[in-house]
């Protein structure tokens, strides 16, 4: 390269210094420099734009130079991401700073260019093949670039599921939160798959919800790129919305309303609200006669709907109504309870003009047409508008005094000469009255057709004096008259009515409540406007006791003519719910069983303590009921309310992974409606109930009557599925009792269920022997076992009638084989020794079969692995159930032949069976030391922050990697100079 002289700062660009791999990511520079002085390192790309820069400053070289190298490692903050084809520059503050060396085939462009050491990310170095100035070069630079493949970028939260409501209108679904190892010198791109009803932001990365959709599940793919177009760069993942439809609400349905009984109709208007704004139809369910439900059209997600009843209410059969309201909006459904309470209609009442009095006896001339009679008036405590005459006809019946009986109905044949005007209760003839008196019976009612006694009145045709004195006649009495429970003081209940011929008469009116009386607290006559009603206190259904009072009436005429005539009140008592109950269960808030309980036994007896709940509640003659819910274990028990037991209805077996406690709640409702609730916890004890077995019931062994002792035939052990029985607490022994000495005598068992042969050199050649091997628990209360039957046959190296002596022909017996084998075998040779050649001759291959070996070398030491000691025996072939098989005389260990059903396995399965028991005996000899174990690639990367220099950056961001150049080596071995002070390390880097 040739430069001119007095040119101080150079700047060179080398477009053969590519980038040959993918995406990177420059972490360290490695160069020679022979001068101190700043040098600014550049990667550009295809376009020779900076997309990253480091600074350093060489320190000051002793006199006499050097070609001293110098590693450059980067910190995280200023890596510099490069892409393939990207090439490499650097500015260097004096001529030939950078040691290079000219070779061909290498090209390399310099010029003379001050101001690049203030060239930052962006800028564009010029084209080195734009101009030729006679500065470009076949010359290669000692300065190299050390690139670790760039890392894709992820979604940190994606995968991503969420639910949301159909009208959640603007609500923020998914916010993308992305990871980029390579930090944050990448610039992400983040995506969504275009959906109309859902809009993402780029800047935040959210997803918002922005146009109704019906109810489904929309999955949107989110895609991060972090600009590299090498594959796996760009990653997709999705988010699935769940779109629900939301429930809908009652906004105002009560939870019961009150109907009078009179009431021919009843109207219940309400609203619910459905926020999907979906319309939202009600209907009563079950459906009840009389009572119908409307719905109005939706506005506003409002919609109206209205309970009609057309009943005749009537409180003596029907006292209330339950209701259940049901409605839908086309995808979910709500219910709620509507009760409607009848109050009881009052009856009305007779009143006179005078407090109590009304006469008996009324005189009328016979042939004034339209004369008033009497005038009847009356009183009602419910409503005085709702009180009318009798109707329909007939109001007035009457009798003659020759005992006609007459009726005002006019269909009929015989008609009573009076009327009734029912509006005002005034009572006149209608005809002249051909009789000489009438005695009139007059009845009222109100709209509930709840009637009076009825009212008599005799009206005379003639007048004429009262020659005799008659006595009072009481006209509402006898009665009985039902109060309710809690009612007030001074409330109205009844007024008496009687009649007299002699008006002029002076009445007395008395009763027989005194202080000693029952009803004196709760019951009072008032002798002057002769009304019954409550007393002082309030009545209480449970304390007070209900009775009956006279009252008597006295007309006090004269000494000698005077009557009293009595009457009889009743007083009734009507209970009403007051309070709730308490539930009280027995002491025993916990039951224990254990589980083998047979299903349909009782569990848990006396549950409830029915008498003390009963005595919680101040109500009388409560029907309490009872019902038990235990959860996730209410399949498993059932409560009898009348046997007052919990049974259990199916098998609780706690070996199939159930806790063995439930805990259940009693719920207790009276006759009113109210309820409490306690809780009791049932416990289940483990027990043993599962006997230990063996894998198989028959075992078949071939043993040699040499074989010495302790010599191993097979693990019996066996399992328990009991979860409280552990292989561990398993016992065996032999069996049958009858055999045992005998069999003890030959063979013993460990406690981890090992057969051993203990002495058989008295055993004869081809016998055989058969005993139990019995495995138990040991339950200290009832241990279970389980039995396994065994065969052992005795053969040895001498033939039996289906037995051979001659082996397999082999490989070796044939002599043929040498003469090739050898032919291979130095072929072999040959090669091994070309390839040994070779790779002592190459660097790299020696190294690579070096550190192999090493780790050959290190793998068997760590694995050391004992020699199985070896016997041989002579072939055997034995016929068991008429199966032939044959003895491998190099296994090291007998045959183990498992019988099952009569049958015996095929040879690999005893074959396979001999190689775990081989690999079994490998371990328990096994020398478990450790080895610490190093996995390539693992470790830490190598950091020379180790330094203790420091220096400055010119760029804002820090990090952890050291900002020096490392100086590795001098390459001329000058007497002088050294490292010196590094200068300031600085860098920048930009985006793909």
């Amino acid at each position: 390269m040739s430069i001119a002289v007095g040119k101080r700062r150079y700047t060179v660009v080398m477009p053969d210094a590519k980038i040959t791999c993918g995406c990177g990511i420059i972490t360290e520079w490695t160069f020679y420099a022979r001068k101190n002085g700043t040098l600014i390192f550049y990667a550009l790309d295809t376009n020779h734009k900076i997309v990253g820069h480091t600074k350093v400053h060489v320190p000051q070289f002793v006199a006499g130079g050097g070609n001293n190298h110098y590693d450059l490692p980067l910190s995280q903050p200023m890596w510099i991401p490069v892409q393939k084809n990207y090439m490499l520059a650097f500015y260097s503050q004096h001529e030939f700073q950078i040691t290079y060396n000219d070779s061909a085939g290498f090209k390399s462009y310099g010029y003379s260019n001050p101001s690049s050491s203030g060239l930052t990310v962006g800028n564009s170095l010029q084209d080195p093949f734009s101009v030729d100035d006679g500065t470009r070069h076949d010359r290669t630079y000692a300065v190299a670039a050390v690139v670790e493949a760039a890392h894709p970028p992820m979604f940190v939260n994606a995968p991503y599921e969420t639910t949301i409501f159909t009208h959640d209108i603007g609500k923020v679904v998914y916010t993308a939160t992305v990871l980029d190892i390579d930090g944050s010198m990448d610039i992400l791109t983040i995506t969504m798959n275009h959906k109309a009803e859902f809009t993402f932001d780029a800047s935040t990365g959210t997803i918002t919800y922005t146009t109704k959709l019906p109810a489904q599940t929309v999955v949107l793919t989110m895609t991060v790129s972090d600009g590299c177009p090498d594959s796996g760069h760009t990653v997709s993942e999705t988010v699935t919305v769940n779109i629900i439809n939301a429930r809908p609400k009652f906004v105002d349905l009560p939870k019961s309303t009150t109907v009078s009984e009179d009431a021919s109709s009843l109207t219940i208007p309400f609203s619910t609200k459905d926020d999907s704004g979906d319309a939202v139809t009600c209907q009563l369910n079950p459906a009840l006669t009389g009572f119908t439900l409307t719905n109005a059209a939706t506005a506003n997600n409002i919609t109206p709907h209205t309970v009609i009843a057309l009943v005749a209410f009537d409180y003596s059969n029907t006292p209330f109504y339950e209701l259940t309201v049901e409605c839908n909006d086309g995808v979910n459904y709500m219910t709620s309870n509507l009760q409607v309470a009848v109050i009881a209609n009052k009856p009305p009442y007779f009143v006179a003009s005078n407090p109590g009095y009304v006469p008996a006896l009324y005189e009328v001339d016979r042939d004034d047409l339209q004369t008033v009679s009497f005038k009847v008036n009356w009183n009602d405590t419910d409503n005085l508008s709702d009180v009318r005459v009798m109707s329909p006809a007939p109001a007035i019946i009457c009798n003659t005094d020759l005992g006609n009986v007459l009726s005002n109905d006019p269909a009929s044949a015989n008609t009573c000469p009076f009327q009734i005007e029912a509006s005002t209760g005034i009572i006149t003839s209608n005809e002249t009255l051909g009789k000489v008196a009438y005695d009139l019976e007059i009845k009222i009612r109100d709209n509930d057709t709840t009637m009076t006694n009825p009212y008599y009145l005799s009206v005379v045709a003639s007048k004429g004096p009262f020659r005799f004195n008659e006595s009072p006649k009481i006209v509402n009495l006898p009665t009985t008259i039902k109060v309710m429970e809690n009612t007030p003081p001074d409330t109205y209940l009844f007024k008496l009515l009687f009649t007299d011929e002699n008006p002029a008469d002076t009445f007395t009116v008395t009763d027989t409540i005194n202080a000693s009386h029952v009803l004196k607290d709760y019951i009072k006559f008032n002798t002057t406007s002769y009304v019954v009603s409550t007393g002082t206190k309030p009545i209480d259904y449970e304390t007070s006791t209900a009775g009956e009072f006279e009252i008597i009436i006295s007309d006090g005429t004269g000494t000698t003519q005077f009557f009293t005539v009595t009457g009889t009140v009743t007083i009734q008592y009507v209970d009403v719910n007051e309070d709730g109950i308490s539930l009280v269960l027995n002491s025993n808030a916990t039951a224990e069983f254990n589980e083998d309980k047979a299903p349909g036994s009782v569990i848990y007896s006396s549950v409830v303590d029915k008498s003390a709940t009963l005595n919680t509640s101040i109500d009388k003659n409560e029907v309490i009921d009872y019902w038990m819910n235990c959860g996730k274990d209410s399949k498993y028990f059932s409560f009898d309310p009348i046997a007052n037991e919990v049974k259990l209805v199916r098998e609780y077996d706690m070996d199939k992974g159930l806790s063995g406690t439930a805990t259940c709640n009693i719920t207790a409702r009276d006759t009113g409606g109210f309820t409490d609730t306690k809780s009791f916890t049932l416990t289940v004890n483990q027990t043993n109930d599962i006997a230990p077995e063996f894998p198989h019931k028959n075992y078949v062994f071939f043993q040699r009557p040499s074989d010495t002792f302790f010599t191993l035939i097979a693990n019996m052990s066996g399992s328990d599925a009991d979860v409280v029985d552990t292989p561990t607490v398993l016992t065996y022994r032999f069996g049958p009792a009858s055999s045992k000495a005998s069999t003890e005598s030959h063979f013993q068992i460990d406690e981890d269920g090992i057969l051993y042969i203990r002495n058989v050199s008295t055993v004869p050649d081809g016998s055989y022997k058969t005993f139990e091997i019995i495995v138990s628990d040991n339950d200290a209360t009832a241990p279970l076992e389980g039995t396994c039957t065994v065969t052992v046959i005795f053969s040895g190296v001498a033939t039996t009638t289906t037995t051979t002596t001659e082996r397999y022909y082999v490989f070796l017996d044939d002599h043929e084989n040498y003469w090739w084998m050898f032919l291979l075998g130095a072929l072999v040779f040959a090669a091994v020794v070309i390839i040994i050649f070779i790779a002592c001759n190459d660097p790299r291959i020696y190294d690579y079969v070096v550190y192999q070996m090493n780790r050959f070398a290190h793998w068997c030491r760590r694995k050391p692995k004992p020699k199985a000691p070896r016997r041989t025996v002579g072939k055997l072939t034995v016929t068991v159930n008429n199966k032939r098989l044959e003895n491998d005389p190099d296994n090291a260990l007998p045959w183990e032949l498992l019988a099952k059903d009569g049958d015996v396995p095929e040879l690999n399965q005893v074959q396979a069976d001999i190689q775990k028991r081989k690999e079994k005996r490998d371990r328990d000899y096994k020398n478990f030391k450790g080895l610490p174990i190093f996995e390539k690639g693992k470790g830490p990367r190598p950091d020379s922050a180790q330094s203790t220099s420091s220096i400055s950056s010119d760029v804002t961001r820090t990090s952890e990697s050291p900002k020096y150049a490392t100086f590795v080596s001098k390459d001329d071995n000058l007497d002088e100079g050294g490292e010196g002070q590094w200068g300031n390390l600085e860098g920048a880097t930009g985006g793909k």
